[in-house]
């Protein structure tokens, strides 16, 4: 067949089903521009591809053709995909490799086959209901697998999978499936024929861009099916938690290590999973003059690994339970939560400036192998939030925010994880001074809170010892804490409202209690082994007599 037919087949196949899909039969790295000839084809490739061309005849519209492209391509010969096929002569490489576990090997069948289903272009009516939004070219294929059938039969006498694959649909339309219920927060039916295309759209989607090869599609899958099966057998495994936040941003590079993951600049992955209704930015100029840009949809991401378990439910789900409750042996991660709110207070002991820098929650992702979404699970708009000030942090900033993180990071001063929740509430998500004043006494009180004596008086004169070492200015402490007090009991007794010339009041509670942090979780750290507020007023006062 003449060379410029063949071309002129290609670059029409081209236009149907795009540049990538396209490099992939041909097995180029990277695909010449359409008004360049293409490279010299295995003869059988050719033409195979320029007959199959014509054999759809004239004035086929693009999305017809596209349409019948794609439907060529997912039907099967001999256990293969008609665009293996063509991409493995294309190479003269055949990807087959037998693995020795069956359930692995029937997966990394179905990758390889149906790999051109993650190529193709998607169109709005070609997406599937559900937020993986996956194009129905990839689901068929994966479903006329015939290795489809031989992942069922492995996993139905596998020794982990068969001990959660136990329920049948009565109508059919399931088939078998397990009810699971995972650390992520999501549970229900897992239909055992969806599997392999569950897993293998999460491994496409934990991938970098630059390892989205066929063979780095099967690795991945093929990862996610054992760690699914750690966590079936009863053990904990690990997947990977993104948290966005704006409000601040880092110098690009700049990074905080922590023990179980890190904190790190925004990059395009992240924003790709933002929901789109984020996108946006905020500007501000601070009184010192300092002027920052933040996105909404977060700057700064904090990378954690997150304990992945799961709970098999011998319960199907045709059966009532009106009193179902949350199984305790997934509950979500708390120490996640407690390593953000720690963060947070971290970050505003550091930033002195005349405003206060605030790291506000905007969205999350958890690389769960089963979700349907490689997109936020969960997110925040942080335009609902009170007002913030955008910042962006130093180098020097940066470093002593690990500092005060790794401070905050102890035995003794997770004793005050109540006052750093209520600080941050009144912080960033309340909106009448009275919330903001409640909390921040609540606060207080979990510092040097006790049952002993005359409570109001202990606790002021407590916070003056401690925040000032002049008598006089001790004891204007000591009546500005009262005055809050009696403000606060005003108002939670329903005795009146707050005046406008008392919202500084409110406002003065907030500094004290970030202040009292501060000062003994950077200097007075023998204050903080003690066990409890009783004990560390009576410290304090002890020693300062």
């Amino acid at each position: 067949m003449p060379e410029d037919e063949v071309n002129a087949g290609l670059n029409e196949i081209r236009e149907a089903i795009g540049p990538e899909a396209l490099s992939y039969l041909l097995g180029y790295v990277d695909l010449p521009a359409a008004s360049e000839a293409l490279p010299q084809l295995p003869r059988r490739v050719a033409n195979d591809l320029s007959n199959f061309r014509k054999s759809l005849g004239e004035g086929v519209g693009a999305r017809a053709l596209r349409n019948l492209v794609a439907w060529t391509l997912i039907q099967y010969e001999g256990g293969r995909s008609n665009a293996r096929r063509v991409h493995e002569e294309a190479v003269g490489v055949s990807l087959h490799g037998r693995r020795q576990d069956p359930v692995e090997h029937a997966l990394a069948e179905i990758a390889r086959n149906s790999y051109i289903g993650l190529l193709l272009p998607l169109e709005e009516h070609e997406l599937l209901p559900g937020p993986r939004f996956a194009p129905i070219a990839l689901s068929r294929a994966i479903l006329g697998d015939p290795h489809s059938n031989e992942f069922q039969d492995a996993a139905l006498v596998d020794p982990v999978l068969r001990k959660a694959f136990i329920h049948q649909d009565p109508g059919g339309h399931t088939g078998t499936y397990a009810m699971l219920y995972r650390s992520t927060g999501q549970g229900g039916s897992v239909q055992l024929s969806m599997m392999p295309s569950t897993l293998i759209h999460s491994a496409w989607h934990d991938l970098e861009p630059s390892n989205r090869t066929v063979e780095g599609l099967v690795e991945r899958a093929c990862e996610l099916l054992r760690l699914l099966r750690t966590a079936l057998a009863g053990n904990v495994a690990s997947i990977r938690a993104y948290c966005a936040f704006t409000g601040v941003s880092i110098p690009e590079g700049s990074s905080l290590p922590l023990e179980r993951g890190q904190i790190r600049s925004a990059g395009p992955r992240d924003r790709e999973r933002a929901p789109e209704f984020l996108a946006g930015q905020v500007s501000g100029t601070d009184s010192l003059g300092n002027e920052a840009v933040v996105n909404y949809d977060g700057d700064i991401i904090l990378e954690y690994d997150y304990p992945f378990r799961v709970k098999r439910s011998k319960k199907s789900m045709n059966d009532p339970d009106s009193s179902f409750q949350w199984p305790n042996e997934v509950a979500p991660d708390e120490e996640m939560e407690r390593l953000i709110r720690r963060l947070r207070i971290a970050l505003m002991l550091t930033v002195e400036r005349p405003e206060r820098a605030q790291l506000v929650p905007t969205w999350r992702h958890l690389a769960d192998p089963l979700a349907h979404t490689p997109s936020a699970s969960s997110w925040n708009d942080p335009r609902g939030n009170s007002s913030f000030m955008p910042m962006h942090l130093s180098e020097s900033e940066v470093e002593r925010w690990g500092n005060w993180y790794q401070k905050l990071d102890t035995p003794a001063a997770h004793r005050l994880d109540l006052a750093f929740g209520r600080i941050l509430r009144a912080v960033a998500e309340r909106r009448e001074v009275s919330d903001l004043l409640v909390d921040s006494v609540i606060a207080l009180e979990n510092i040097f809170g006790t049952s002993e004596g005359e409570p109001t008086f202990r606790i002021s004169m407590s916070l003056a010892v401690l925040l000032e070492s002049d008598e006089n200015r001790r004891e204007e402490m000591r009546s500005l804490v009262s005055r809050i007090y009696g403000l606060r009991s005003r108002v939670v007794h329903g005795s009146g409202v707050i005046k406008s010339s008392e919202n500084q009041l409110c406002w003065d509670a907030l500094d004290i209690a970030i202040r009292a942090v501060k000062c003994l979780v950077g200097q007075r750290t023998e204050i903080l082994e003690l066990a409890d507020g009783s004990m560390r007023s009576a410290a304090v006062l002890l020693k300062s007599s």
